[in-house]
């Protein structure tokens, strides 16, 4: 009776366990969004925002991503900086990171 009882409990007590390393998601979550001019992301979790933002970070004036892809690419990089407690700054190499060149527009491969 001890052993069926002993196995019961360390069986939950193992899918616990598993469960809580495999369940590791992040409550974060990146969503673009069109803009006027482009596109924009915001960073919310349990659809409170955190970060909205319409234009590129790190050029002068107004500019909104040019693409749904290139905001994604942006808030997903912003969001893993503050996951890793880095600050958020945007730098002219993150540009290419995401897919643009120095002034905001798509970058041609050559």
């Amino acid at each position: 009776m001890v052993y069926p009882l002993l196995f019961v409990l360390l069986s939950g007590i193992i899918a616990f366990n598993i469960y809580r390393i495999i369940d590791h998601r992040s409550p974060y979550e990146v969503k673009p969004y069109k803009t006027d001019n482009g596109w924009g992301y915001r960073i919310s979790a349990k659809e409170k925002i955190f970060i909205e933002q319409p234009f590129i970070p790190g050029l002068p004036g107004k500019k909104s991503f040019p693409t749904r892809r290139t905001a994604r690419k942006t808030g997903e990089l912003v969001l893993h900086r503050l996951q890793h407690q880095k600050l958020p700054a945007f730098t002219k190499e993150d540009l290419t990171q995401v897919g643009l060149d120095s002034v905001g527009n798509l970058r041609h491969a050559p």
